[in-house]
């Protein structure tokens, strides 16, 4: 019999922001492709936002991102079990578009759910920019 190796199956993501590290319990990250009334596509390719949940107490510079029309840079890390890192993401001049805190008295805890728009995001090492128009 032969045998497949077996697939870390354990994966692990972490966002940092300003030098600070955060576990996230679920991370989406979306790109977009105009299409016309037959699904073709008919513009070009945009995108690169990340949606993410974090189970833990955030410190007040990331609610204050949140308030604030501001840009900064970061990076998500994915991690399994054997050390190393099959994916990193990093992200440049990335607004909040999005911050939802939620209280779940119920056993559920705390939660944030942070949704970002990056200018340039690179996965990899391979470079997407959305050719953002400075105002």
């Amino acid at each position: 019999m032969y045998n497949l190796p077996q697939v870390d199956s354990k994966v692990t993501v972490w966002f940092t922001l300003d030098g600070e590290e955060y576990e996230v319990s679920q991370f989406d990250i979306s790109f977009f492709q105009g299409v016309d009334g037959k699904g073709e596509p008919q513009d070009h390719v945009w995108g690169g936002q990340m949606t993410m949940t974090l189970n833990q107490t955030l410190p007040e510079s990331l609610y204050n991102w949140a308030m604030r029309s501001s840009t900064k840079d970061g990076k998500v890390d994915f991690r399994i079990e054997s050390g190393s890192s099959p994916m990193k993401i990093e992200f440049f001049n990335a607004y909040c578009l999005n911050f939802n805190r939620s209280i779940n008295s119920i056993g559920g805890g705390v939660s944030t759910t942070l949704t970002i728009s990056p200018e340039e995001v690179m996965i990899n090492g391979r470079s997407f920019d959305n050719h953002w128009v400075n105002f």
